[in-house]
């Protein structure tokens, strides 16, 4: 009864999954398992994605300091270069074990979040959701290919944002 009910579930509905950093390091055979059940029953989930350990090491790396503020990760122009490198890390590693699975997926790094700056002074490069452009998303879901966003964000002039993946 449940099965048919999914799959009688209209086209341009989905379910977000947001994956953590720490399920990239420690789950991710598990979720491309997961994913796979449920590409098997007909759904096409999209995969938000965030890095957050990753980043720690990037910036480790890098001998750059993490400092948080409200719980946001202050982000300059050295650090958004390492937030960029391990999301799309983290990027590359969920679609490797997805295709490995037997999946289409495809990654989206850029271009999905509209966001604004918060308090720039604060903050740094840190943004709030304000748009989701999600054309190339439903494209995808269409085609059976599952989506995997990176949270990074975009403001008005084209910056880059650090934006939470929650």
């Amino acid at each position: 009864y449940y099965l048919e009910r999914i799959r009688e579930v209209e086209p341009d509905r989905f379910a977000v999954i947001k994956v953590g950093g720490a399920i990239i390091e420690d789950e991710l055979d598990t979720l491309a398992s997961s994913v796979h059940l449920l590409s098997d029953l007909g759904l096409t989930p999209v995969i938000v994605h965030g890095a957050g350990p990753q980043i720690n090491q990037e910036l480790e790396n890098r001998r750059l300091e993490s400092r948080f503020e409200d719980g946001l990760r202050v982000t300059d122009e050295r650090t958004l270069a390492a937030v960029k490198r391990a999301l799309n890390n983290a990027g590359k590693s969920i679609y490797f074990a997805l295709t490995g699975k037997g999946i289409d997926a495809y990654r989206f790094n850029s271009g999905v979040f509209q966001a604004e700056p918060l308090d720039e002074d604060k903050y740094g490069r840190v943004g709030r959701v304000t748009g989701v452009d999600s054309s190339n998303i439903q494209l995808a879901c269409q085609n059976g290919t599952i989506p995997i966003v990176s949270c990074f964000g975009f403001d008005s002039a084209g910056n880059d944002l650090n934006i939470n993946a929650d």
